[in-house]
Order: structure tokens, then sequence, then C-alpha cells
């Protein structure tokens, strides 16, 4: 299977008829939580979803759909897709085909995907502005020996 997809739709329409339908569900889940602006995108050969960053892929495997929200979320929800019987790696959390689909765990994956993320930017401007004000300081200084 070749992975020139332009689009989302076109990567599910190129996986096997079994499985379409599960990605669509998965994809629909996703969609639904994002905010506006976010770009739909393939990435690494995945359907992505992104906005500044990467928020999350996904991708048919044989038995599965990979979820892939990123290691730090995988990280903080460990515990819990242990208990509820996910397998998971670095970066991603596997959704069986045999299981029904764990929207609601997703939906609060995403929330707090996205809550980090915003994080993550606030304290980027935050150290941006900070580097603003010591270059502007740093200036000032500089001005003042020359007179």
């Amino acid at each position: 299977m070749g992975t020139d997809f332009k689009t989302i739709a076109e990567y599910i329409a190129a996986q096997p008829e079994a499985v379409q339908e599960r990605l669509w569900e998965v994809y629909k889940t996703i969609a639904a939580q994002l905010p506006h602006g976010v770009e739909e995108r393939l990435s690494w050969a995945m359907p992505t979803f992104f906005k500044g960053v990467n928020i999350v892929h996904f991708a048919a495997q044989k038995s599965h759909v990979g979820f892939y929200p990123g290691a730090e979320i995988v990280e903080l929800y460990s515990e819990s897709l242990v208990q509820q019987g996910f397998k998971t790696t670095k970066g991603g959390i596997q959704l069986p085909y045999a299981k029904p689909l764990p929207k609601k765990l997703i939906e609060d994956i995403l929330k707090k995907r996205l809550q980090l993320i915003a994080e993550e930017q606030a304290e980027k401007e935050v150290k941006k502005e900070k580097a603003k004000a010591t270059a502007k300081e740093a200036k000032k200084a500089k001005q003042a020996k020359e007179i």
C-alpha cells in the first residue's frame, strides 16, 4: 500500500474495508474535541491533527488503531490505561478493533493534551517577553554608558 495520500479521507479509504468504519469513528471522536483552526494533515504517513504542534496522530494497524497523543500523555494515563487493559508504547495507545472504542477516554486525553499544549505555549510567551525586556534593559544600559 502506498503512502502518497493527500488527505485523511484518502488514507482511510486506502485501508482494509473491515477497519475503515473504526478509523472514521476515531477520526470523528478526535475532530469533535478540537478547536477551530486545527489543520488536518498526514505526518509520518499517519492522519495527524496539527495546530502549531502535532496534537495527535492515529493509524490503522493489524489488530488495532494506534492512537498517538505523545509520550507525556501516555505516561500521565499509564496506570489507568493498564487497568483498562490497553497496551501502550512510549507515545501511543493501542485501541483494539475487537473492543468498543473508548470515546470518553479519547475525549479526556485530548482535553489534557490541549491543556498541556496551551501551558507550553504560555510558558514560551513568558520566556519571550522576559527575553525582550532583558534585551531592552541591556540596550538602555549600553546607551547610558555611551552618554
